[in-house]
């Protein structure tokens, strides 16, 4: 009898033994199945409201840098999640860790390029000065001085003042694009003597609110288009598999077909414009 009592109490005992066991491990499964879900999954934020980079159309996002990240999350097997918020509020979402990366045909810059880690470029973009159509004063700097360039605080064009016009010949008038106004509009209207505008979306930009808008002069400068990330020693695998896509899309042409889509022509080479 006492055998049958000790054998009773070792299958108890060995049930309660698996059963703690089979508790421990539940619960790593459940976290590794989360971290590999998460890993599948690379957060981009963007404004969806700058044609016909990133824009909302019949309540989808669409554009050509949302073509060109959503390829790239097909060629490193993660699914892409959009964030939607201001122009600011990108580098925001991306300082606080919110999400991984941003987009809306964000310039390589000194400036940022201290801050974020930026990816291969994968498009280029040269500024003209742009002005009224009816305004036949301004051809060039040097026809500015003296008057005002409406910009952005943090913009490629800033930078290009700071080395090319040190005095500040030419006034600068900072622009709140998320402020409600319309500066294609006082452009036009000659509220605004001028501004520096990309080649690439120059066409479609007047095209949507038939702005009776030209560009003048020389090519200013041109931009490379790239994407940023926060420095951090995470980042550096996320970073290459991204290099790698954006390299493999160069060479396979699936750029240039994103380009020509949505421009009618490569935005992807350097100095073609030139």
């Amino acid at each position: 009898m006492k055998k049958i009592k000790k054998a009773y109490l070792l299958v108890v005992l060995s049930l309660v033994i698996s059963s703690i066991f089979a508790g421990c491990s539940h619960e790593p499964k459940n976290e590794a199945k989360k971290q590999t879900e998460s890993e599948a999954i690379i957060k981009v934020a963007t404004t969806g409201n700058y044609y016909p980079f990133t824009y909302i159309e019949n309540d989808e996002l669409v554009g050509f840098d949302i073509d060109v990240w959503n390829e790239i999350g097909k060629r490193i097997n993660k699914k892409v999640e959009w964030e939607i918020t201001s122009f600011d509020g990108m580098f925001g979402m991306l300082d606080s860790g919110k999400v991984d990366s941003a987009t809306c045909q964000i310039a390589v810059s000194e400036e940022k390029a201290e801050k974020y880690n930026f990816s291969e470029v994968y498009a280029y973009s040269p500024y003209k000065i742009c002005v009224s159509e009816s305004n036949d004063d301004i051809n060039s700097l040097e026809d500015l001085y003296g008057k005002s360039m409406s910009l952005p605080a943090s913009c490629s064009t800033m930078e290009f003042l700071d080395k090319v016009d040190p005095e500040q010949k030419i006034e600068r008038k900072v622009y709140d694009f998320g402020g409600g106004g319309d500066i294609y509009k006082d452009t036009e209207l000659g509220r605004v003597v001028a501004i520096s505008h990309s080649l690439v979306n120059f066409d479609a930009a007047i095209e949507q609110g038939g702005y009776k808008l030209k560009l003048v002069g020389d090519v200013l400068f041109e931009e490379e288009n790239a994407f940023p990330f926060a420095k951090n020693n995470e980042n550096n695998e996320l970073i290459e598999q991204v290099n790698n896509a954006i390299r493999e899309m160069h060479e396979d042409g699936t750029l240039t077909q994103f380009s020509e889509k949505w421009f009618s022509f490569d935005v992807t080479v350097k100095d073609n414009f030139n």
